[in-house]
C-alpha cells in the first residue's frame, strides 16, 4: 500500500522549491506559521484536508497530483498526424486541442463539481507538452514545459512558463508572465499580466 502520508510531504516540500517559495512564503499565503509547513515536510504532520485546494492551486497541479496520482498524457514535439473530421464540436481555427474521450464521448470538465461529466474513477488527466505550441485549448489540466506562443485554455489549470496571449482555467493558472488577459475560476498566480485579471479567489503576483 502506498504511504500517502510521506508522498504528500515530498511533494509539498519539491513544488515548494521548484515555485522558488520559502516556508514563510507558504505559510503566509496559507495563513499558517512556518513551523507548520516545516512539520509537513518533515512527515511530522499532514496539511488540513480543506488546505489540500489551495495547495494544488498554489502550486498549479491537481490534488490527485499533491498524492503521486496523476495521469499524464504526453506529445513529443514530432510532427503530429492529422486526421480530418467534419463533426467535431469547435472551428477549424489550426489551435492545437487536447481532450480526453470515453469510447466515443468527449469529457467535458464540470467547472463546479470539478470533474468530467463521465465517470473517470475520479481520476484527474494532465495533458504535458514538451515544446512551445501557438495556441492551446484542452478540456483537462494543461502543463507546458515552455512558453505557450498564443493564447491558453484549460478545463482544470494551466501551468507553463510564459503565455504570449490570453489565459483562461476553470480552476487556477500558474506561470510566469501573461501578455494578454487571465481569467481563473479560483486563482492566478505569475509574475505580470498585461491585461485585464480576474479570478473567484485571489490573483496573486511572484
Amino acid at each position: 500500500m502506498e504511504n500517502y502520508a510521506q508522498i504528500l510531504s515530498e511533494r509539498i516540500l519539491q513544488l515548494r522549491r521548484e515555485k522558488n517559495l520559502t516556508q514563510e512564503a507558504l505559510a503566509e499565503q496559507l495563513g499558517l506559521s512556518f513551523q507548520a509547513i516545516s512539520k509537513w515536510e518533515n512527515s511530522q504532520s499532514c496539511p488540513d484536508i480543506v488546505l489540500l485546494p489551495q495547495l494544488a492551486d498554489i502550486f498549479g497541479v491537481t490534488i490527485d497530483s499533491l498524492f503521486g496520482r496523476e495521469i499524464t498524457v504526453t506529445a513529443s514535439d514530432v510532427s503530429p498526424v492529422f486526421e480530418h473530421c467534419d463533426d467535431l464540436p469547435w472551428p477549424d481555427d489550426k489551435t492545437l486541442r487536447g481532450v480526453v474521450a470515453w469510447g466515443h464521448h468527449i469529457l467535458w470538465h464540470d467547472k463546479m463539481k470539478r470533474r468530467f461529466s463521465f465517470n473517470t474513477a475520479d481520476r484527474k488527466y494532465a495533458w504535458l507538452l514538451r515544446y512551445d505550441p501557438l495556441n492551446v485549448e484542452c478540456r483537462c489540466d494543461l502543463h507546458v514545459e515552455g512558453n505557450i506562443h498564443g493564447d491558453a485554455r484549460a478545463g482544470v489549470t494551466i501551468k507553463c512558463a510564459d503565455v504570449h496571449g490570453d489565459a483562461e482555467a476553470g480552476v487556477s493558472i500558474g506561470c510566469g508572465n501573461i501578455s494578454g488577459d487571465a481569467q481563473a475560476g479560483v486563482s492566478i498566480g505569475c509574475l505580470s499580466v498585461g491585461g485585464n485579471a480576474s479570478a473567484g479567489v485571489s490573483v496573486h503576483k511572484k
